[in-house]
């Protein structure tokens, strides 16, 4: 006989049945592949960031709807009882990842649009919106769980992505200068060595020691020869010595030509 178990997201009572759970249709985002995508993201993020202070055992509720390839999620509690965080999660190949994040203090923007937007996509609001009904899963993810993330050996498609971020760097750069920047013509950059399923790494640029995050569009595939990857700057100078110190531990030192 099936076990019961209950739970509340976010005001929201539900209750999941111990039932194993259906075998997912081919492409299909399983609860399973879901939480483990959300366990690497978050293993991702924290490879930039200096060690957090640990924190007591615990199990939190994750709700997963599933739309075939693409699944939506929302956990609370991962950076604090008042937190919640959203996933869109994709099929990459043979895998799930975790290709977006939103987090949300609940208390104080709970009537958001962009809160509700997200609520909705999990918990469907209004089922007429979407194909897959009020169709929901309730997972556990244990916490804190061990993040052993090494990095890959050198591939010929983990060439083509350090190539396609050196390409991006120079595009990016030459378009500042055209806006009022004066980057020499030679710069000196320092990308951060990555995985091929990261989101995301990051750049150093010695001549001016700005630091530029670098979104790794499609990581399990080859980038074309043109590819052009998306370029920020963190926002939060918080975070710049610990991704500082992990650049310069794992850098992949390259030169540029940048245009005026």
């Amino acid at each position: 006989m099936a076990r019961a178990r209950s739970c509340i997201l976010g005001g929201l009572f539900v209750m999941s049945l111990g039932f194993a759970e259906a075998k997912p249709a081919l492409g299909e985002i399983n609860l399973r592949a879901a939480i483990d995508a959300i366990q690497e993201s978050r293993c991702h993020a924290e490879y930039w960031a200096d060690p957090r202070p640990s924190r007591p055992l615990s199990v939190l509720p994750v709700a997963v709807r599933s739309e075939g390839e693409v699944a939506y999620a929302w956990v609370e509690g991962l950076d604090g009882p008042e937190w919640a965080t959203f996933y869109v999660i994709t099929r990459k190949g043979a895998k799930a990842v975790a290709t977006s994040s939103s987090g949300y203090n609940k208390k104080l923007v709970q009537g958001s649009v962009g809160f509700q937007e997200s609520w909705n996509q999990v918990f469907g609001a209004d089922s007429s919106k979407h194909s897959f009904g009020g169709d929901f899963r309730i997972g556990e993810l244990r916490v804190p769980f061990r993040c052993a993330l090494v990095l890959g050996a050198d591939t010929t498609v983990k060439r083509e992505m350090v190539d396609a971020v050196q390409r991006t760097m120079t595009i990016s750069l030459t378009q500042f200068n055209r806006t009022g920047a004066n980057y020499p013509e030679r710069v000196r950059i320092v990308i951060a060595n990555f995985n091929t399923d990261f989101a995301a790494t990051y750049v150093l640029v010695r001549e001016t020691g700005e630091l530029f995050g670098v979104l790794l569009n499609d990581p399990v595939e080859s980038p074309p020869a043109d590819a052009e990857y998306l370029v920020w700057q963190p926002y939060n100078p918080s975070d710049w010595p610990p991704i500082r110190r992990r650049i310069m531990s794992t850098g992949i030192k390259r030169e540029i030509r940048v245009g005026k």
